[in-house]
């Protein structure tokens, strides 16, 4: 765990409940940067149990929406790319973005 001078006390408490009470997943989620040391601080009010499944619940959301935002970066980019000169047609790019996402919407 961070300990900065630059800490907060507030933040300065947060971290070493998280390094007394969260399980050993939810630091280490922290400590490599997949979660902020607010959430962790959530996580650590659950059960042990709770605290991986809800933890892994997080991390799969955000990797769905780290894939979703990936996706539709990749299809403006083509969109602009097949342009050319025309202009930009926003109904027509809405409706190549909601298709290439199909159900997730």
């Amino acid at each position: 765990m961070v300990n900065s001078p630059a800490i907060s006390p507030g933040t300065r408490k947060r971290l070493s409940r998280i390094r007394r009470r969260a399980i050993p997943e939810v630091c280490e989620a922290y400590e490599n940067g997949a979660i902020s040391a607010r959430m962790a601080d959530t996580l650590l009010y659950l059960p042990a149990e709770e605290q991986a499944a809800e933890l892994e619940r997080r991390l799969s959301a955000a990797k769905a929406r780290e894939r979703k935002h990936q996706l539709v970066a990749a299809v403006i980019r083509s969109y602009l790319k097949e342009l050319g000169e025309r202009k930009v047609n926003l109904d027509e790019l809405s409706k190549t973005i909601r298709a290439a996402l199909g159900n997730d919407c």
